[in-house]
């Protein structure tokens, strides 16, 4: 998908550029792009993205930031397996 990627792309040259870009997800809520993190939900909660084995460098001294992982089970404290977030689709 051509757009998908280049909506992805503007949203990263946007980040750099420290303007946000912000979406609607009927789900969710209201999701942007933050200065720390991945994606900011209803500009409180900042999430990271990444793996099994990622840490908390990246969100570090944020206090109501998550981590969500690919590849675990159950999630523990502020670690969440990436396969919830299916069941919001």
């Amino acid at each position: 998908m051509p757009g998908r990627t280049g909506n992805m792309l503007q949203m990263k040259a946007k980040r750099k550029a420290g303007q946000h870009d912000g979406m609607v997800l009927s789900r969710i809520g209201f999701i942007t792009v933050p200065a720390q993190g991945d994606f900011l939900v209803e500009d409180k909660f900042p999430f990271e993205i990444g793996g099994k084995a990622k840490k908390r460098s990246q969100i570090r001294g944020i206090e109501e930031a998550y981590v969500v992982r690919d590849d675990i089970e159950v999630g523990f404290d502020k670690d969440i397996p990436l396969w919830l977030f299916g069941f919001l689709y």
